[in-house]
């Protein structure tokens, strides 16, 4: 694990969380979580009464994931495998955050329709999904957001009924290093 990496797990990434209104004994949802890099920091904002459920197609990725919570003493860390597509194995209005970080991009529209009504109906009234959509237009652009610009992803998701709540520019880690991007949050509205 590089240095980088070591720093955002302990301190960087739970200065992120809290600097976009993450915080409190609460449950989210990392969707695509990968190697953790979000879902560490975000179960060490949570604390002891909140909890994180990371999910990813990659086994060896949810293996691993446990194991670094296991080693950091973190035991609000369940694991979650995707089957492939747009399903949410979670009961309805569950969680209070859905992160859908640099993940977005492996989508085609259709089965991120598909996602945003599944975090609807994962999110609790008034649960937030927070974006980063890295590889759009701006920022690496990749695969099937390279030609999505913010105001686009803004507009896709509001088109599935959550609301946009705030947007940020900020520093965050993207794989190894760290990066500029733009986080934008959404409010499920109150039913």
């Amino acid at each position: 694990m590089n240095d980088l990496v070591k720093a955002w797990l302990s301190i960087d990434g739970e200065i992120f969380f809290r600097s976009i209104g993450i915080t409190g004994p609460i449950r989210v949802l990392d969707l695509g979580a990968g190697s953790g890099h979000y879902t560490i920091p975000a179960a060490r904002v949570v604390g002891e009464h909140g909890h994180v459920y990371a999910m990813d197609k990659n086994p060896g990725s949810l293996e691993d994931i446990a194991k670094s919570a296991r080693n950091m003493g973190l035991d609000n860390i369940s694991t979650i495998r995707a089957q492939g597509e747009p399903r949410i194995d979670l009961e309805d209005n569950f969680v209070d955050v859905v992160l859908t970080y640099d993940m977005l991009h492996y989508m085609e529209k259709d089965e991120r329709r598909l996602l945003y009504q599944e975090i609807k109906r994962v999110l609790r009234p008034s649960g937030l999904l927070s974006v980063y959509p890295k590889h759009s237009k701006h920022d690496e652009p990749l695969w099937h957001l390279s030609s999505m610009d913010l105001d686009d992803m803004i507009e896709e998701v509001e088109a599935s009924g959550l609301v946009l709540d705030s947007r940020y520019s900020l520093t965050l880690i993207h794989d190894y290093y760290y990066n500029r991007g733009h986080v934008i949050n959404f409010r499920k509205q109150n039913s």
